[in-house]
């Protein structure tokens, strides 16, 4: 892996040697864009299993992105699932818990889904 980042940066410097890079009219706008991006991220330490984590760095050098990357991906589609889940259980017991709720009687229930037909 040592080997591979020597390259990426003989290759970046080369490129840059051979005038193949260009200054950007913009670049205190483009520096201040990318330091509050920057400032945006926090870093978040956890532990998964070896396999997880093997599958994660799999699926990054394939798509060509970081395991960071590959994990908020992850997290930003795990999340929206699991709080909507949340909040409709928390909502539902609000409502058991309020002063005018109404609930079911067992046998009444039973007898209509009995009478209902097939």
């Amino acid at each position: 892996m040592k080997d591979e980042a020597g390259k990426f940066e003989k290759d970046i410097l080369d490129s840059f040697e051979n005038g193949e890079w260009q200054s950007m009219p913009n670049l205190k706008e483009e520096i201040a864009r990318y330091s509050s991006s920057a400032t945006a991220t926090l870093t978040v330490k956890f532990r998964v299993k070896q396999a997880t984590k093997k599958r994660l760095e799999t699926l990054a050098h394939a798509r060509s992105k970081t395991t960071s990357f590959i994990a908020e991906e992850a997290l930003e589609a795990y999340l929206p699932v699991n709080e909507w889940q949340l909040n409709g259980i928390l909502d539902a017991v609000n409502e058991a818990d309020s002063p005018n709720a109404e609930f079911a009687d067992h046998a009444e229930v039973k007898a209509k889904r009995e009478a209902k037909p097939a």
